[in-house]
C-alpha cells in the first residue's frame, strides 16, 4: 500500500511539474516510469545516438529496456546504500586496460576507434560495477560440492577413450569456475526478475 501511494505521489508530482512548466517550455515526452522515476524521450534518444556511434547499436526499445534495468539498479543501490567510488572505478578501468596490454594513450585510441569516448566508457563501467554490487547483495553465496564436480566431469568424459581423458584432478578447478559462473549468471537473472516484479513500471514508447 505504501509503495503504491509513493508511486502515485511521484506520478502526480511529475504531472504537476509538467503542467506548471508547460507555459515556459514545451512539455518533454516521457517514455517510461520506473517507480516514481521518469525516463524522458531526450534521454532515450541520447542513449540510442551514443550506441549508434559505437560498435553495438541499440534499437529504441532495446535501449529503453536497458535504461529501465539501470534505473532499477540505481534505486536498489540507494535502498542498500551501495555506490561505486572513484577509486573503485579507476582501479577497474586500469585493470581492463592492463588485461588488454595497452597503455593509456593506446587504450583511448582503441576506445575511440569503436566510437566510445573515455568518459563514456568510465560511465558504462560504473554502471556495470554498480549492477554487480546490487545483484551480489541479492544473490546467495554459491557453493559447489565435490560430488557435483565429479558428476560434471563424468558427463564430459563419457565416450572419450580413457587414454584421451583429462584426469579429474586436473580438470577440477576449470569445472568449478565454469559451474560457478553458470550459477552466478542464473542467480543474477533471478535477482533482476525479482526487481522487475517488485517495481511499478509503465512503458509509453510509441504511444500517441
Amino acid at each position: 500500500m505504501h509503495r503504491t501511494l509513493s508511486v502515485m505521489g511521484g506520478l502526480v508530482a511529475a504531472l504537476l511539474w509538467l503542467t506548471s512548466s508547460a507555459r515556459a517550455q514545451p512539455i518533454e515526452a516521457i517514455v517510461a516510469f520506473v517507480n516514481d522515476e521518469p525516463i524522458f524521450l531526450s534521454e532515450l534518444m541520447q542513449r540510442v545516438a551514443e550506441h549508434d556511434s559505437g560498435t553495438q547499436a541499440e534499437a529504441p526499445r532495446e535501449a529503453l529496456e536497458a535504461m529501465i534495468d539501470e534505473a532499477l539498479i540505481r534505486q536498489a543501490a540507494d535502498r542498500l546504500s551501495l555506490f561505486v567510488s572513484e577509486e573503485e572505478l579507476s582501479r577497474s578501468y586500469a585493470l581492463v586496460r592492463a588485461q588488454n596490454g595497452l597503455d593509456e594513450s593506446r587504450f583511448i585510441v582503441v576506445l575511440r576507434a569503436q566510437g566510445i569516448e573515455p568518459e563514456q566508457y568510465r560511465h558504462q563501467l560504473g554502471v556495470q560495477l554498480l549492477r554487480m554490487k546490487v545483484l551480489q547483495q541479492r544473490t546467495p553465496a554459491i557453493e559447489i560440492g565435490e560430488q557435483e564436480l565429479r558428476e560434471m566431469w563424468r558427463e564430459r568424459v563419457a565416450g572419450v577413450p580413457e587414454s584421451e581423458r583429462r584426469p579429474f584432478a586436473e580438470a577440477r578447478e576449470a569445472l568449478r569456475r565454469e559451474l560457478t559462473n553458470r550459477r552466478a549468471g542464473e542467480a543474477e537473472e533471478r535477482a533482476m526478475r525479482a526487481l522487475h516484479e517488485a517495481a511499478y513500471i509503465v512503458r509509453r514508447l510509441g504511444e500517441r
